[in-house]
């Protein structure tokens, strides 16, 4: 009896290492980008809010020294991405639409020298986004590929 328990567990404990990935389905994702200044250099320390209006919704994230930011666990939704930073403008771009399991690239926000009153907006175009999405579930693009499909679109973050 325990030879055949033996066997049994040595039989199957290869597949339940390797088949993790089954039990953990991920119904959360994540948005991520860089911010800048005019002059192409990254703005650490920039204050960025995710805002979803449908669910009323808000996380906040810091970008890095290297610009970058990451906006982790938020549920599916269509959000507002508010970019702040003393001495800039604020920059605001709607229509960031996010999936399940997505690790959305958001792009590069550039920030303009200004006063904290002054506001950039830029709406973005929901296909242009899922273009840069990166689903654990869907084949990844190279991101030429999606850098030519999304300049064919006509869209700029830059201001």
């Amino acid at each position: 009896m325990m030879r055949i328990a033996l066997t049994l567990c040595l039989l199957f404990s290869p597949m339940a290492l390797t088949h993790t990935d089954v039990w953990a389905q991920s119904t959360t994702g994540s948005i991520q980008g860089t911010v800048k200044d005019g002059a192409g250099a990254p703005v650490p320390g920039a204050n960025v809010k995710a805002h979803d209006a449908t669910t009323n919704l808000t996380q906040t994230a810091a970008t890095g020294e290297d610009g970058v930011f990451v906006v982790p666990q938020l549920p599916p939704g269509s959000y507002t991405i508010t970019v702040e930073k003393i001495g800039f403008r604020k920059f605001t771009k709607t229509g960031v639409i996010l999936s399940a399991a997505d690790r959305l690239s958001a792009g590069t926000f550039t920030l303009d020298v200004g006063e904290v009153s002054e506001e950039i907006t830029v709406n973005a175009d929901a296909g242009q986004l899922q273009i840069q999405s990166e689903s654990a579930n869907a084949p990844r693009s190279s991101p030429a590929r999606r850098f030519a499909i999304w300049r064919s679109t006509g869209a700029t973050c830059s201001i």
